[in-house]
């Protein structure tokens, strides 16, 4: 992977990072976060984080996403606005969904992403995408995930000739020695070019693929910034250049979102599809 490349990735992995240790500090939005899933305890976080820069990187622009986990970290990733989200987390009519799903049921049409609580639903939904659309479709899921649904998504892809790539990801320092292989990625290319030839594979064959993504040390993007500095891949000015963009934009998006309108009550279905 070029620097240029990396450096792009890193740079996503902090605006998220950012954002996500901003709004953990609001008193009002640290109430809501927890209720997305357990990717936001501090033990795992980083994982998360950089599965979705490593994961939303290897897809182009048509492809559909759907998770089970970290949806605010996906939906950065794949291009929807800071602001929105923010928006969102705090329940404003400018929001991804207009302030009515918060971060559990998030959805960005434009993206073609959507999270869920259950794991189910991100692999059936997109299974139904590539049938529908004629795209292809990524689920994240957990490793331990609804396996025996796994395994037939993957078989109806196979047999309907349709692109479909499931991400399983394992962030357990340890695993089941019975468990499937796995591989055990420790930064940001790593998960980069795991995803990118499982959907590569998917997209050549029109079949159903599946990468199994162990992340046990996965440190945060502040700290791997740092290692790029002693690499000589970043230099330390520009590594703060950085870290400052994300925290402004983070400020920007934190601000803009309390000066917003949460729905009224009236108008409960009018964003119903």
């Amino acid at each position: 992977m070029a620097a240029e490349e990396r450096l792009e990735l890193l740079q996503q992995g902090l605006r998220i990072e950012t954002l996500v240790d901003k709004l953990s500090l609001d008193d009002q939005a640290a109430t809501l976060l927890p209720q997305s899933g357990a990717w936001f305890e501090s033990a795992v976080r980083p994982a998360w984080i950089a599965a979705a820069v490593g994961i939303c990187s290897a897809l182009r622009t048509g492809d559909w996403l759907g998770t089970c986990q970290a949806g605010l970290a996906f939906a950065l990733a794949k291009g929807t606005p800071s602001q929105a989200l923010v928006a969102e987390t705090l329940g404003r009519t400018e929001g991804t969904c207009h302030g009515r799903s918060g971060l559990v049921w998030l959805i960005d049409r434009t993206r073609r992403l959507a999270t869920w609580p259950d794991a189910r639903l991100p692999l059936l939904t997109c299974l139904g995408w590539v049938q529908a659309q004629e795209s292809m479709a990524v689920a994240v899921v957990p490793e331990d995930a609804a396996p025996t649904l796994v395994t037939a998504c993957l078989r109806r892809a196979a047999d309907q000739h349709l692109a479909m790539t499931v991400v399983s990801v394992a962030t357990s320092p340890e695993r089941d020695t019975t468990a499937p292989p796995a591989i055990r990625c420790a930064d940001l290319e790593s998960i980069h070019q795991a995803v990118q030839q499982a959907t590569a594979r998917a997209r050549d064959r029109a079949t159903g693929t599946h990468v199994r993504l162990w992340l046990p040390v996965m440190p945060s993007m502040a700290v791997l910034g740092q290692t790029y500095v002693q690499q000589g891949l970043l230099g330390s000015s520009d590594l703060g250049t950085l870290a400052r963009l994300a925290e402004q934009e983070s400020q920007a998006a934190l601000s803009a979102a309390y000066g917003y309108h949460a729905p009224r009550a009236a108008s409960a279905f009018q964003y119903v599809w």
